[in-house]
C-alpha cells in the first residue's frame, strides 16, 4: 500500500515501519467488529502514506517559494538610465510649467 501511494521505496519502507510500530502500540484498540486486522493495518498504512505525500508536497512548495523570494534580480543599467532620463524630463516639464505660472502671475499684478 505504501509503495503504491508514495512511489518511492525508501519512503514506503519508513512508512511501513511507522505503521508497524503504531500497530504494536495500539493493538489493544483494534475492534474486530469494525473489520479485519488486514483492513485495519492497510487503512493505517494508506493514511500514513497520504500524510507523507502531503508533507512532501508542502515542503516542496515552501522550498520553491523560498527560492523565488531569494532570487535577486540583476541590475539593468539600460533600464536605470531610461528611468533617470524620464524622471529628468518630467522634472523639467514641471519646472517649465511653474516658470510660466510665475511669469503670468507676476505680469498681472
Amino acid at each position: 500500500m505504501a509503495c503504491r501511494v508514495l512511489r518511492d521505496r525508501a519512503m514506503a519502507e519508513e512508512v511501513a515501519q511507522e505503521v508497524l510500530v503504531e500497530v504494536w502500540r495500539t493493538a489493544a484498540r483494534y475492534d474486530p467488529g469494525l473489520g479485519s486486522v488486514f483492513a485495519w493495518v492497510l487503512t493505517m498504512a494508506h493514511r500514513r502514506a497520504v500524510d507523507r505525500v502531503r508533507s512532501e508536497q508542502a515542503a516542496s512548495t515552501r522550498e520553491e517559494r523560498g527560492a523565488r523570494l531569494e532570487r535577486v534580480t540583476e541590475f539593468d543599467a539600460v533600464a536605470e538610465e531610461v528611468e533617470v532620463h524620464a524622471e529628468r524630463d518630467a522634472v523639467r516639464r514641471c519646472l517649465q510649467g511653474l516658470g510660466r505660472f510665475f511669469r503670468i502671475t507676476l505680469r498681472t499684478r
